[in-house]
């Protein structure tokens, strides 16, 4: 029969410890020196193949960090590019400012606030567009166009949704 719990609090870690005390392996034999962990040095399995073709793997050379990426990058070769243009050989871009160029500003300017022309609302970040389900895109171009006749009024003030 299953023992219950009196106190009526439930802890579903509490025996969490013991079972992976009891699941995991236990640490080999050390090699006496704990500072060598926190170095910067690593035990690298090397496999050394002696002349007779025997291999030997061994575990106890320490290697630093520096010496492991040497290793890793002992073959290799770098990238030849003759055919690659220097920075100095391609053709700058520049803008050329003038100074009519506030004249110009101050045109634009002009002609928006007395005329409206220059200002396109659907350019601006505010302006948000969209057609119903199953309604074709064209339709929202006429639209702006103008390819459709008013042909009556409605007041929708007062009525909500």
């Amino acid at each position: 029969m299953k023992t219950s719990d009196t106190t009526g609090i439930f802890r579903p870690f509490e025996k969490l410890k013991d079972l992976l005390e009891k699941k995991s392996l236990k640490p080999g034999p050390s090699s006496g020196d704990e500072s060598s962990k926190f170095s910067g040095e690593t035990r690298v399995k090397k496999t050394v193949v002696s002349k007779s073709g025997n291999t030997i793997d061994d575990m106890s050379a320490p290697m630093n960090e520096r010496e492991l990426f040497l290793e890793a990058m002992a073959d290799v070769e770098p990238i030849h590019r003759e055919d690659r243009l220097e920075p100095s050989c391609m053709p700058s871009i520049s803008i050329d400012l003038e100074d009519d160029s506030e004249d110009e500003t101050m045109q634009q300017l002009s002609n928006l606030v007395n005329s409206g022309e220059g200002f396109v609302v659907a350019d601006t970040p505010e302006y948000i567009e969209g057609t119903g389900y199953n309604i074709h895109p064209e339709i929202s171009k006429r639209l702006h166009r103008g390819d459709f006749s008013i042909q009556s009024h409605i007041d929708l003030h007062g009525l909500g949704v």
